[in-house]
């Protein structure tokens, strides 16, 4: 179960369509306005000039907007409980991570329009704020196919789950996929995120949207964008570019040591010392011995403590959740008492492994960085074979784990 943040500080409340023009909620180059409807500004440059959501009759006919200082973050909630047929909830949250939007609504059962074969939402940006920008996306099918394509602003592609541009005036991500690809479905279902978004030109501007059909038994359609200022890095912020609903996943590292001609998934560590190039290593090797027995195969060899003191390894990984995976084989009489910490967290101690047995030690840990992941042995006699470090979820796409999909509690929600 996520842990929800309750701390709310300056809460204002505004109903109702004879309010005021407040000020703008604003932080690093990104500005908002606290409108019903978006209007985004990227520096000196109007960044989205718009919104809608079908089947409703705008939102200017919002029941509330609600404006919230939390967390270090500027958060605008849009609302309108009484569907018209759809009813909904907009959140926009600005702080020093860029731009969050989440939109949820809900079409009732048997309310659909016969002449509406869809119910979406979309947001439109001046393609004139992105002229000369080239663009550079990560698009397809979470379970089949995903590739990065490339093009010049003003083209049109669907599909997206990340897209960033750069110009000689803007250096913008657009990640319409911000759990990643282990995140629900690649549709919209139950209230799960829609996973990716289409891009086309109306007129003089870029409009970004995504839709599901408008079925006569309703439903409930939600997705999440994170608008941000930087270059294209995906892979720096997502654990998987697939992920198969049935099969094994691969570990992200893994680590052998003693074996000569280890398989091409894996990395001879042997005794190599830690550094920030290499992104791996001990991060003292004197005292320790390589026990090799065969030139092949992960449980044949070994590293071993001559010297009977703790040391650590050290692997470079981004933060987030981690399954971590150390292997002993005994191949040199029995090992042990040994005991095995991660990031200071110790996962089992007074283990034993007899000769010619394999032992392999499993954990789930979270690792906050920023520094590398260390795994610590001690507690004696001890071997590793193998590590392996499997990436769960990125800090940066947890919205299951450590938080929810929204910044502020009690507030509608379809």
């Amino acid at each position: 179960m996520a842990m929800r943040r309750t701390v709310v500080v300056g809460l204002l409340l505004l109903v109702g369509s004879g309010i005021g023009r407040a000020d703008d909620l604003s932080c690093g180059r990104f500005a908002l306005a606290q409108e019903k409807v978006l209007h985004l500004r990227y520096g000196a440059l109007p960044l989205v000039v718009g919104d809608r959501l079908d089947y409703s009759s705008g939102f200017e006919q919002a029941e509330e907007m609600i404006a919230t200082r939390q967390d270090g973050k500027q958060i605008l909630n849009v609302v309108r409980s009484q569907g018209d047929p759809a009813s909904f909830r907009k959140e926009v949250a600005i702080g020093p991570e860029g731009v969050e939007l989440t939109v949820r609504f809900r079409l009732p059962a048997y309310s659909n329009d016969p002449k509406k074969g869809a119910i979406g939402y979309a947001f439109s940006v001046p393609l004139k704020s992105l002229e000369g920008a080239h663009w550079k996306a990560f698009v397809g099918t979470r379970s089949r196919q995903t590739k990065v394509v490339e093009g010049e602003a003003g083209s049109q592609i669907s599909g997206i789950r990340y897209i960033a541009f750069r110009s000689d005036r803007v250096r913008l991500v657009l990640d319409f996929n911000p759990q990643g690809v282990c995140a629900g479905s690649d549709y919209t279902s139950s209230g799960e995120p829609v996973t990716s978004w289409s891009m086309r030109r109306v007129d003089d501007v870029l409009e970004f949207s995504f839709a599901q059909r408008a079925s006569f038994y309703g439903g409930v359609f939600m997705s999440k964008c994170l608008i941000y200022e930087g270059e294209y890095d995906y892979d720096a912020r997502h654990a998987y570019r697939l992920w198969g609903y049935r099969g094994e996943t691969p570990p992200t590292k893994l680590f052998s040591f003693g074996t000569k001609q280890p398989a091409k998934e894996a990395t001879a560590a042997d005794m190599t010392a830690y550094s920030k190039e290499r992104g791996f290593g001990w991060s003292e090797p004197a005292g320790l011995a390589l026990v090799e027995r065969r030139p092949t195969g992960l449980v044949n060899n070994a590293l071993a403590a001559r010297d009977g003191k703790e040391h650590e390894f050290l692997v470079d990984v981004p933060a987030g959740r981690w399954l971590v995976t150390p292997r002993t084989a005994a191949v040199e009489g029995s090992v042990g008492p040994m005991e095995v910490a991660v990031d200071g967290r110790r996962l089992a101690e007074k283990v034993v492994v007899e000769g010619g047995e394999v032992r392999s030690i499993t954990a789930a840990v979270e690792h906050r960085g920023p520094g590398p992941l260390r795994i610590r042995f001690g507690g004696g006699s001890w071997a590793v074979s193998s590590i392996a470090v499997q990436a769960v979820v990125y800090a940066g796409e947890d919205f299951s784990l450590s938080r929810g999909l929204w910044n502020v509690e009690g507030v509608f929600t379809p």
